[in-house]
């Protein structure tokens, strides 16, 4: 099934990953092709979405990482994150080191990485951040700039940028596939 071998790339991947922050950077290319493998099981996407589709896919996301249920006040690990454990490992490791190079701005940790594909999202503001968010987007698309109040469009097309996600934001029109890594 894809998710196994979507799993056990990953985790190739992690074992040959450099382990210093100044070593070479976890290729884009090869977080692409394992977002591509994991995505038939990932589940559709269903809130905040433009009313708009955009993309040559239908939309997913998922979130991997320590997520808060409606039930509880304490943080626990996401289902996904389970079943996808060595994607999630690896996307940690993107984050991270793009955050020891510098990429990250004010973020200096995370507990979650939210996974998009081709979602344009509505405006909106996030619920249960505690600080900035680190984002980059990954595909073969045009547009899809996320414009955030207060600071108008950001490019996120394979590069990093911060934003307020408490603050109004939303995602511009793109075509062709896009993945948002947040």
């Amino acid at each position: 099934p894809p998710q196994r071998c979507a799993r056990a790339t990953a985790l190739r991947a992690l074992r040959r990953a450099p382990a210093a922050p100044d070593a070479a950077p976890i290729d884009p290319g090869h977080v692409l092709a394992l977002l591509r493998r994991a995505a038939p099981a990932f589940p559709p996407a269903t809130r905040q979405l433009s009313k708009h589709a955009c993309g040559n896919a239908p939309p997913v996301a998922v979130t991997l990482g320590a997520v808060r249920p409606h039930y509880s006040d304490r943080a626990v690990l996401s289902v996904a994150s389970r079943t996808h454990l060595g994607l999630c490992q690896m996307l940690t490791a993107f984050a991270s080191q793009a955050i020891a190079r510098g990429e990250g701005g004010a973020v200096t940790h995370f507990t979650s990485v939210q996974v998009n594909r081709n979602c344009r999202m509505r405006m909106h503001q996030d619920g249960d951040n505690a600080g900035p968010s680190l984002a980059i987007a990954l595909g073969d698309f045009e547009g899809g700039a996320l414009w955030v109040d207060g600071r108008g469009e950001l490019d996120l097309h394979d590069r990093w940028a911060t934003y307020d996600g408490n603050r109004s934001h939303c995602t511009r029109r793109f075509s062709g596939e896009r993945w948002a890594l947040i």
